[in-house]
């Protein structure tokens, strides 16, 4: 995890103490909630808001977009207690100590020590506001890279992701399959060619070219590089933006990745088995680390509730 952040785990004692401040923090703005949404009812943006007075626009806005809000009643009290968790995570607790726990608590509604599939699926969706890092998260797993290369497959565009899985699986001492890659994805003459600019597709060949083309004995690792960032960036863009949109493809992600956490096939995600993904994925909680990299930069008065 970048920033230097420190992954090992509190000490039980230590634990203890930060959930029950971050329980305790919230529970009078979440009881006065309770009292006012009744089933069916959402909760508009502005009853949370005047909850929060100290706390900067852009900061309370981005933890707001984190989750559903078009969720009613139970539900809707679940996502209050949950952004109450989030921002006393922020503002009363050193942003840099305990992240895993402070993430975890986030979703755990219940209080139950364990993520059920309701509340991993809203871990999901918090997730999902940043393009680049759900992006990234969905690349580097199995049920990811099927759901999205099913979705691109259905659009006709999954040349771009092929390129990206054929890149990353490639070493450069391996010139043929660099050739091949060469041959299939870049430039107007390619098989499949992908969406790069022109600039971009030009000094890639040239690249090739001065190696040796396809006669070269060995390629430069980075021969690709441009060619990749731009792919992911219009990748994010269009494909996986599609994608964030259909309600039917995140659920069936959503249940795929919850089987892959679920280790020990409990139906519930514990802690253990949530650290274990996150070690290995750290995107999944980059919606924390963004927030807590937005408040060390904007001080903020922290007299909220």
């Amino acid at each position: 995890m970048g920033g230097g952040w420190s992954k090992s785990k509190p000490e039980p004692r230590v634990y203890s103490t930060l959930i029950t401040k971050l329980r305790s923090s919230i529970a009078s703005h979440a009881s006065i909630i309770e009292m006012c949404v009744a089933e069916g009812e959402v909760v508009a943006k502005e009853s949370i808001r005047v909850l929060y007075p100290g706390v900067d626009t852009q900061v309370f806005d981005q933890a707001f977009r984190m989750f559903d809000w078009t969720a009613t009643g139970a539900e809707a009290i679940a996502n209050v207690k949950m952004f109450g968790i989030l921002m006393v995570s922020l503002f009363e607790q050193d942003p840099r100590a305990n992240f895993f726990d402070c993430a975890f608590t986030i979703f755990d509604a219940d209080e139950s020590e364990d993520l059920d599939k309701d509340e991993f699926a809203s871990m999901i969706y918090a997730m999902m506001t940043s393009r680049a890092s759900a992006l990234k998260l969905l690349m580097s797993s199995t049920s990811g890279r099927k759901s999205l290369l099913n979705f691109a497959s259905r659009e006709h565009s999954g040349e771009n992701l092929d390129f990206l899985l054929d890149v990353d699986n490639w070493d450069s001492s391996d010139t043929q399959t660099g050739a091949l890659i060469m041959a299939r994805f870049i430039g107007d003459t390619a098989e499949t060619p992908v969406n790069l600019s022109a600039k971009c597709a030009k000094e890639c060949l040239a690249t090739f070219q001065a190696a040796g083309g396809n006669d070269a004995v060995d390629l430069p690792p980075t021969l690709f590089l441009k060619a990749k960032n731009e792919i992911l960036k219009t990748i994010e863009r269009d494909t996986f933006a599609r994608f964030n949109k259909d309600k039917e493809e995140v659920d069936i992600l959503v249940a795929n990745l919850f089987a892959e956490v679920d280790t020990g096939r409990t139906g519930k995600i514990d802690k253990a088995e949530y650290i274990a993904w996150a070690n290995e994925n750290p995107q999944v909680i980059d919606f924390y680390n963004r927030l807590t990299a937005v408040v060390e930069k904007r001080p903020l008065r922290r007299n909220h509730p």
